[in-house]
């Protein structure tokens, strides 16, 4: 008897996960297909409603629910969301709202990394593998410290953002410096439909002494087969440690970011 109510216990729970898991695929075809994501949150927080917060499905739904408030252009609700999880995608959108949040809206600007990073990011597409702070090398003017890990067929960037009808950048000015051995640097941009944009060769980065660095929009190739020019401006631009790909070096590594100007 005992063994016969244990059973229809496991099998209520197993219908109750099958149940969320099925709700979070409607949720997710009311997004794709019916383009309906304000009837998306209400179907997601709904199920959540209704879920114990132990339930196997209920960090994924509360991801969605995320994803879906920063899709309806509700981003402070995503954050709020998102912050009780841990998963790694969830701190990834988590840094993208931030990093949409905090995009350059007016134009020019002089970063001197005096105070703060002035809406430079680390990426957030690469986790754990760098950071970025205020700091300065031993001899040297404040500068923007990015601490990054080489390794074999790995790259890693930093990001800043810019809010298209206000901040469409054409040139950015800078200098750079590496500290453990040299860099390649890649400057890509991003116009507003995702296509990627860089220089046509990375750049070196000496260890020990500055090196100034010039890009203008206009000199940028494509570099993901996209079209030969940017669409609707510029929304993002990164700094890509290439050096994996280009150098011989594999380790830690500390590059300094300064006196960034962009037009």
């Amino acid at each position: 008897m005992i063994a016969l109510l244990i059973g229809f216990l496991i099998t209520d729970l197993h219908a109750q996960d099958v149940l969320a898991w099925q709700g979070l695929n409607e949720g997710m075809l009311l997004e794709a297909y019916d383009q309906n994501t304000e009837h998306a949150i209400d179907w997601y927080r709904g199920l959540l409603t209704a879920l114990p917060d132990d339930d196997p499905t209920h960090d994924e739904l509360s991801y969605w629910l995320g994803r879906a408030y920063f899709d309806a252009n509700e981003p402070e609700a995503a954050i709020e969301t998102l912050a009780v999880l841990s998963s790694p995608k969830a701190v990834a959108l988590t840094q993208r709202i931030e990093a949409h949040l905090q995009r350059v809206t007016v134009l020019p600007i002089h970063n001197s990394f005096l105070n703060d990073l002035g809406g430079w990011r680390h990426s957030w597409q690469h986790g754990l593998d760098g950071s970025i702070s205020l700091g300065a090398p031993e001899d040297g003017d404040p500068a923007l410290e990015w601490s990054t890990i080489v390794s074999d067929q790995q790259e890693d960037s930093i990001q800043i953002f810019f809010h298209p009808d206000t901040a469409t950048p054409v040139k950015f000015r800078f200098s750079m410096r590496s500290t453990s051995f040299p860099s390649y640097i890649l400057p890509t941009a991003h116009d507003s439909t995702g296509y990627r944009f860089s220089v046509l060769e990375p750049i070196l980065v000496p260890k020990g002494e500055w090196t100034a660095i010039e890009v203008d929009v206009g000199d940028l190739i494509p570099a993901d087969g996209g079209p030969r020019a940017p669409i609707g401006g510029i929304s993002g631009f990164e700094l890509r440690d290439v050096t994996a790909f280009h150098g011989t070096d594999r380790g830690d590594n500390t590059l300094y970011l300064g006196d960034v100007v962009i037009h």
